[in-house]
């Protein structure tokens, strides 16, 4: 198995043993080792517990809707591996989420990433295929990009401990884990991405019928909103995305 410099980790909910055969059948075929991290059921978490983290009064003001218990359970799962990174002094690590295809290209990912210095979070899936600000040849396989619109998901990223840290300086949570890194700047980190895609969407368990997160919120990821709320958060991607999210000289080997 591999013994790479970076660790993986996968973030499955303990339920959900078909996704998470699924994606251990997948690591285990490009002979790569990884770390299951036990998501966090939103829909089990106590209100205390709700209460604790999530921060209803800046989510009015600054997204246009609720946070529904699936998406904070998913976040919650994204810092517990973060604050792993912190306690055991992991300066790098490739987390995915467990409704995806690995691809082949994603061994000379990791070997790239091994030496790559400069970046704060890079993303290695766009199932979207955003289209970058700007672009940057980094080895015969793969070109840096940087984004005015950062990709949606986070499905497959690599994050060094120093950011992951500013991102758990916010004590609780009022946006999606996704779209906290569009607004990368808030945490003072860059975000920039990975192509060919190392990571695509499963067919088979990452669509809105298979959600997590939508099984979690009983059915959907709509929750209460109004005009006014819409048209503030739209403004505030308007105004971020007049930013290039990443100086692409800074990536070095």
């Amino acid at each position: 198995m591999n013994e790479r410099r970076i660790p993986i980790f996968v973030i499955n909910l303990e339920d959900n043993v078909p996704r998470y055969e699924d994606v251990k059948s997948q690591l285990d075929a490009l002979n790569l080792s990884f770390e299951r991290i036990d998501a966090v059921a939103g829909k089990l978490l106590s209100q205390a517990e709700i209460t604790a983290i999530y921060d209803k009064q800046t989510n009015r003001k600054l997204h246009h809707r609720n946070l529904t218990v699936g998406e904070i359970g998913c976040y919650m799962s994204h810092r517990k591996i973060w604050q792993m990174m912190q306690e055991q002094k992991i300066e790098r690590a490739l987390i995915l989420e467990d409704d995806i295809v690995a691809k082949p290209q994603l061994l000379d990912c990791l070997r790239l990433m091994e030496s790559a210095n400069g970046w704060d979070v890079i993303k290695i899936a766009d199932f979207e295929r955003v289209t970058p600000a700007k672009s940057q040849r980094v080895s015969e396989q793969f070109e840096l990009v940087s984004y005015k619109k950062v990709p949606n998901r986070t499905m497959g990223y690599f994050i060094t401990r120093q950011a992951a840290a500013k991102m758990l300086r916010r004590e609780k949570i009022y946006r999606p884990v996704d779209v906290d890194f569009q607004f990368y700047s808030d945490f003072d980190i860059s975000v920039c991405g990975l192509r060919p895609s190392c990571i695509e969407i499963s067919p088979e368990f990452g669509t809105e019928e298979s959600s997590d997160i939508a099984k979690q919120n009983r059915g959907g990821h709509n929750n209460r909103s109004t005009f006014l709320r819409n048209l503030k958060y739209r403004y505030q991607l308007y105004v971020k995305r007049k930013q290039i999210s990443f100086t692409l000289d800074k990536f070095s080997f």
